[in-house]
Order: structure tokens, then sequence, then C-alpha cells
């Protein structure tokens, strides 16, 4: 059945300037004129804005909605199980801070005093962002996404810790050993570790590893990382190809 842009929105919940807007950047577009000359949404408009705003649900932006929908690899059935899967650690953060607000009504109720880091444990989120973020930009391996999600999802926080803490000690060491050049022994025997350690969230490829690379320095949320540790982000990305273009060489001999 064939909707107007005023059916549609109406039937979506949404609003006929949503609708608008989202035809103007090109994410969904009546794909027909009726007798009239209104162009009109069929059901396929319909799916498409349904997965649109499963990821709007999820805190993306429009932009990488745009990008990943229009990606040639975009497989709308494996968005659908990712959006499920978000969706479902986005239901456990909730019920985690609906625990700290009962704990903390229960403390003061009973004039318990409530030790700092519970009072904001549950906001902790930011590792899941920064996988789900790197994940958005791999986009083109749905298997990798796939399996980062899955994988972080069943980490516990002491996991995700002790990552955390070797993740900086890692760093640290690196940001020393930089100095020799990217393309040195012993920043590429340190690289070699990095790739192997991407395996605590899904399986690498050298055609992963230099979109990797790239995005390092495209990106300035990624780039401010390695910036923060003293890493420059180009150092970073050039003993990162450079690895790759060794591996892939080796595969051919």
């Amino acid at each position: 059945m064939p909707y107007s842009i005023h059916q549609l929105a109406a039937l979506a919940h949404v609003s006929v300037r949503t609708l608008h807007y989202y035809d103007e950047v090109g994410l969904v577009c009546p794909s027909r004129a009726a007798k009239n000359g209104y162009r009109q949404y069929e059901q396929a408009d319909l799916l498409k804005l349904q997965q649109i705003l499963f990821f709007r649900e999820l805190d993306f932006s429009i932009e990488d909605i745009k990008r990943m929908m229009n990606a040639p690899t975009f497989d709308p059935r494996t968005a659908l199980r990712d959006q499920r899967y978000l969706l479902e650690l986005k239901r456990k953060r909730l019920t985690k801070l609906m625990r700290t607000i009962d704990l903390t009504l229960q403390k003061q109720e009973d004039s318990m005093s409530i030790q700092d880091d519970e009072l904001y444990d549950a906001f902790n989120d930011e590792d899941t962002k920064a996988y789900a973020d790197e994940a958005k930009q791999r986009w083109g391996n749905t298997e990798a996404y796939k399996q980062s999600m899955a994988r972080v999802g069943k980490m516990t926080k002491k996991q995700m810790q002790e990552l955390k803490e070797q993740s900086e000690a890692f760093m640290k060491e690196l940001a020393k050993q930089m100095a020799h050049g990217p393309k040195s022994d012993i920043v590429q025997r340190m690289i070699d570790q990095h790739y192997n350690a991407l395996r605590a969230f899904y399986e690498p490829t050298l055609e992963l590893y230099r979109g990797l690379a790239t995005m390092y320095v495209d990106d300035p949320r990624f780039g401010k990382y390695y910036l923060d540790r003293n890493v420059n982000p180009t150092d970073m990305r050039d003993a990162m190809l450079y690895y790759v273009e060794c591996q892939s060489t080796k595969s051919l001999t």
C-alpha cells in the first residue's frame, strides 16, 4: 500500500518536516509519483525508514546513518540483528541506572553512606561507546562489527578494566619507541602486537587494519586518543600501513 508523506508521518509517529529532511539528505525518498503528481512511499521505503528510526534510537548521527546505509555492502537484515543487540546493551545499561537510583534512595532513607563510585558507576559507558564508534567506521565488514559487539557484550567490568590498563601500558611504551621511526623493527614488533590484540574484539584482516590506520588520521576523535598519549596519529598510521604492506608481501612469497 502506497503512502503519502502525511500518511507515513502519522504511521511512523514522525513529523512531515522530518520526512522532508530525510528526503533532502538522501536517506529515504518517495519511490513513485501518484496520478496527481504527488510522490508516494512504498513498502521498501517504509522498511528503510524503520531502520533509520532504529539507528536514531541508538543515538547514531544522521551522517553516520547515511554513510552506513549507502555503503555497497550494507545488509538490512544484518543491520536489524545488530540494532537488536545494541538495544539489548542499552536495556542493560538502563537497568543498571535504575538500580543505582534504588540504591541511592535506599541508602538515603536508611541514613547510610554510599560509596562515591556507587553514585556514578552506572554512568560509565565510555568503553562501549568507543568500540561502537570504531565498529561504525568498519561497517563495510559486518562480520567484524557483529564479532566486536558480541565480544564486548560478554566482557565483565574486570576484563574491560584489564584491557584498558594493558592498552595504556602498551601506548606508553609505543610513545617511547616511536622515536626510532614508524618503520623501525622495534615499532613494527609492537604494531604486530597491536594487530593481534584486536582479536579481543574481532578477527582482524589486513584490509580492515588498513582502514583502521587511515581512520586514526581522518577521524579527529581517534586521532585525539593517540595525541593524548604522546603518539602522533600520522606516525601510528604510517607504522600500521607499513605493517600491512610487509605482511601482504609475505603472503605473496
